[in-house]
């Protein structure tokens, strides 16, 4: 079986670069795009196998992207998981419903990370290691209108463990808050 394709879509490249490091290290090969918008010719190129995403992004948000992969020309869009590393997401319960796999908080995307990759890969169809995005065919015996199985949320989701060592969290805003006042203060000193 070939690697699991992964698009990771967040404009925080600190939270980017983390997903991916810990993408690699589960086998997985990753395309990366800052917003909705610059992944669409990586994700029309070739159907990623499972999409990570940002909650919030430049121009559209998650809730934009699922209702695109929705109306795309796509019968089955790839599931789509949506990290929230800063806290609960309030359309949390709307991207379910819509269609999300699952939307994560904090460090519970690590816990469940490996089984989606192994899920998303085993269920590629087997054409669609080459070419472009095409509709996929109903598997025969299955309903038109089949209810997805019910997406998991951060409710659902069991959190980190007690005894598990604390990790730092990266955030952008953090980031350059602590730069610019950092610029700042180094500024005033050196004047």
């Amino acid at each position: 079986m070939s690697r699991p394709d992964v698009l990771l879509i967040d404009a925080c490249d600190a939270a980017r670069y983390r997903l991916r490091l810990a993408l690699k290290s589960l086998g997985a090969e990753v395309r990366q795009a800052r917003s909705v918008e610059a992944a669409l010719p990586t994700l029309r190129a070739r159907q990623p196998d499972l999409i990570i995403t940002a909650p919030t992004l430049p121009g559209m948000n998650a809730l934009d992207l699922l209702a695109l992969l929705r109306t795309g020309t796509v019968k089955t869009p790839p599931p789509l998981v949506i990290h929230c590393p800063d806290g609960d997401w309030p359309l949390a319960e709307a991207a379910t419903a819509q269609g999300a796999l699952a939307v994560v908080c904090g460090d519970a995307l690590g816990a469940h990370l490996s089984g989606w990759l192994q899920q998303a890969a085993s269920a590629r169809p087997p054409s669609s290691d080459a070419g472009p995005l095409k509709a996929q065919p109903r598997p025969a015996g299955t309903a038109p209108d089949a209810a997805p199985p019910t997406p998991a949320t951060s409710a659902t989701l069991p959190g980190p463990s007690p005894h598990a060592r604390p990790t730092a969290r990266t955030h952008c805003w953090g980031q350059t808050l602590a730069g610019t006042l950092l610029g700042l203060l180094m500024g005033l000193w050196m004047g």
